[in-house]
């Protein structure tokens, strides 16, 4: 009776490691895999109602899309500085140079993820969507939080960058700027790295702001707090 049960444990254990067998290699191509074959089904494929899990994802990427474009297009804070000699500064704190072309992506990169995830049938097209939807709202969250965070300084850093310094020596010395402006005076444009003063101050004072302005790769003007 023993042997009769172990020969019968035995051939289900065979037919299990078959059924598996042959259902990994129901994939394209014959090649195994042991992802579950509903995810390489598309959505647009199966009955309303019964989509699977790729068709909230690319919704989810279709919605958010717009929302991250409109962060890129919003481009941070916009702010003006008036100076002497009738020289004002027009800039936003759009943070390190390359937090804009980081939203642009992101918000391209959703816009991919969401046909990819409702059309593909391929495995390969299909990991490509899952790996777009994945990487997209980190490298957002990683450009806003770059734009709310660069360009910090106190005030006493700020004013030991002087007139006639490289533009390299000032990022070397401050960091990537709060943002970028430009300087506008009669017959004068020129181009302007603005920082933040972190200086404690009153409660009821605003946010002080402070721009380096460049002629020549070095600092022609500066309008500090």
């Amino acid at each position: 009776m023993l042997r009769a049960m172990w020969r019968e444990y035995l051939h289900d254990r065979e037919m299990r490691t078959l059924r598996v067998a042959r259902l990994a290699r129901r994939r394209r191509g014959g090649d195994a895999s042991l992802v579950p074959a509903l995810l390489w089904q598309a959505p647009v494929d199966r009955p309303r109602g019964r989509r699977g899990m790729r068709a909230p994802l690319a919704g989810l990427a279709l919605v958010a899309a717009p929302m991250v474009f409109m962060q890129f297009q919003w481009g941070g804070d916009p702010g003006q500085l008036w100076g002497g000699g009738e020289a004002t500064v027009e800039y936003r704190l759009d943070g390190p140079a390359w937090v804009q072309p980081t939203l642009a992506a992101s918000a391209g990169a959703l816009l991919a993820a969401a046909p990819l995830l409702w059309l593909a049938r391929h495995p390969a097209l299909v990991a490509v969507g899952l790996g777009l939807i994945v990487l997209a709202p980190a490298a957002f969250v990683f450009a806003l939080v770059a734009r709310s965070d660069a360009g910090r300084i106190s005030r006493a850093e700020l004013r030991s960058v002087g007139v006639g310094t490289p533009r390299d020596d000032v990022t070397r010395a401050l960091g990537a700027p709060a943002g970028h402006g430009t300087e506008r005076r009669r017959g004068v444009r020129r181009p302007c790295l603005v920082y933040v003063d972190t200086t404690p101050r009153r409660w009821e004072e605003e946010e002080r702001r402070a721009a380096f302005c460049f002629e020549g790769n070095r600092v022609a003007y500066r309008s500090l707090p």
